[in-house]
């Protein structure tokens, strides 16, 4: 499993990205930037931190800068339109909206927030398609329009995340990413968040959905089985440089979460991306097997706005 730091870049250096998409799962991930997530039929489940939310047609979901989240790949079907926006954009002393809420299509109705959300959804995208002169300022006040009157129900008084401990987390899954091909532990990761390894064990499972030990071995045999469909390099010698430390212990965790060894993997697969599936549970207990899950997806393409 890998959690991605998406980075986007943005026509005429504006950061405000529009798309609409049919059918669509992704993976773990996130960014900097708020996410605003409008249902336009179908069912997903989305993870934001742990949490599950359910988005049914004319459902609105905001996802948080910062925050982690991923879908759930059960039932791919569904027409999602997606808007996300630099916080900064409108956001003036400098904080950022670490939370996530769920508004309901019967919720919108109930705040008066229906046509405000519909309208953010149909103006933005046509402004950002023109690029009339001063579509900037003009997207902007949609956006700042809308998200404040979003906020008369949800005010930023009651986020108590702790941003430094976001930045902290951040700074540890870049650590793992560059140091999973060497012989890392859990106490050298919580070590250099200043964190005791207990904790860290606690608030990785509470964040991500699995333990330490399914993470770093799930990037350690994605990355075992990108080497081994290179040409010329063996088995063994893509399980070591991957980070595992024999061939016993890399075929056996191989098998587990794949149910397959690796040589048949290689006959089946050529040239396709190595898929962890694990199931999902929402459950604070402590990490078990099959305790989360990962699929990563090409598929998904996107589609045009439909004229109102």
């Amino acid at each position: 499993m890998k959690i991605y730091h998406e980075v986007r870049q943005y026509a005429d250096n504006y950061k405000v990205w529009h798309s609409m998409y049919r059918n669509i799962g992704f993976s773990a991930h996130w960014h900097n930037e708020v996410e605003l997530i409008y249902a336009h039929g179908g069912t997903i489940r989305i993870i934001v931190e742990n949490i599950e939310y359910a988005l049914n047609e004319g459902d609105l979901l905001i996802c948080g800068s910062h925050s982690i989240h991923f879908s759930d790949y059960g039932s791919l079907n569904n027409q999602l339109e997606f808007i996300l926006f630099d916080p900064d954009l409108i956001i003036s002393d400098g904080s950022a909206w670490h939370k996530a809420i769920h508004l309901t299509a019967a919720q919108l109705r109930e705040y008066g927030l229906a046509d405000t959300v519909s309208g953010l959804f149909k103006n933005v995208p046509q402004e950002l398609a023109e690029r009339k002169p001063y579509y900037k300022n003009i997207v902007t006040s949609y956006i700042s329009s809308a998200w404040y009157n979003m906020l008369r129900f949800f005010p930023t008084e009651s986020d108590n995340i702790n941003h430094e401990g976001i930045k902290k987390f951040e700074n540890a899954l870049a650590y793992i990413h560059t140091h999973f091909r060497e012989p890392i532990s859990l106490k050298d990761v919580s070590d250099s968040m200043n964190f005791t390894p207990t904790y860290f064990s606690y608030l990785f499972h509470k964040v991500i959905g699995i333990s330490f030990v399914q993470y770093l071995q799930t990037l350690r045999l994605q990355e075992a089985a990108s080497l081994m469909q290179k040409s010329g390099y063996k088995i063994i010698d893509a399980a070591l440089d991957a980070g595992f430390s024999n061939m016993r212990n890399f075929n056996r965790i191989f098998c587990k979460y794949t149910g397959k060894t690796p040589s048949a993997f290689l006959k089946e697969n050529q040239g396709e991306p190595l898929t962890i599936m694990l199931s999902y549970t929402t459950s604070d207990t402590l990490p078990v097997e099959n305790d989360s899950y990962v699929i990563i997806t090409e598929n998904s393409s996107p589609t045009p706005k439909s004229p109102n």
